[in-house]
Formats: structure tokens, C-alpha cells, sequence
């Protein structure tokens, strides 16, 4: 699981950024999107972003998945 520190701004942009470019959809501050065998769970509470990784294809690990998720929201 991760947690980012986010503006309503920042996740906004980013919310528009994911659904140009990967054609997924955040319906809201809290949900569930899955694209190419990947489930994750997201929230946003106001000011912090949590992403948990619910599924994943079996030669994927949990960590890489965190590490794409931290790449779009623009943390190392």
C-alpha cells in the first residue's frame, strides 16, 4: 500500500492526466479500477492519496505495481 500527500488540485489533474492517457477513470475519491489484470484500490481523503493493490497477475509483484502508481503521482 502506499500513501502520497496530494492537493485536491494535484489529484484532480492527475485523476484527467490517467484517463487521457490510460483511459481509466477514478469515479470519485474512493473506488476500484482495474486494467490489464491489475486491481487496485485507491482513496483521497482531502489531502493524502492511499493506493492498495488488490490483484495482480502472478508474474507481477505488489511492489512494482506501487512503484508505477508512485511514477504517476510524481514521487520516487
Amino acid at each position: 500500500m502506499i500513501t502520497v500527500a496530494l492537493t485536491r488540485d494535484v489529484f484532480n489533474a492527475k485523476a484527467a492526466q490517467l484517463k487521457a492517457e490510460q483511459g481509466i477513470v477514478l469515479t470519485g475519491d474512493y473506488g476500484v479500477v482495474t486494467k490489464d489484470g491489475v486491481t487496485i484500490k485507491y482513496g483521497f481523503n482531502g489531502s493524502e492519496f492511499t493506493g492498495e493493490v488488490l490483484d495482480k497477475p502472478h508474474l507481477v509483484t505488489a511492489s512494482y505495481c506501487e512503484s508505477r502508481m508512485k511514477k504517476w503521482l510524481g514521487v520516487s
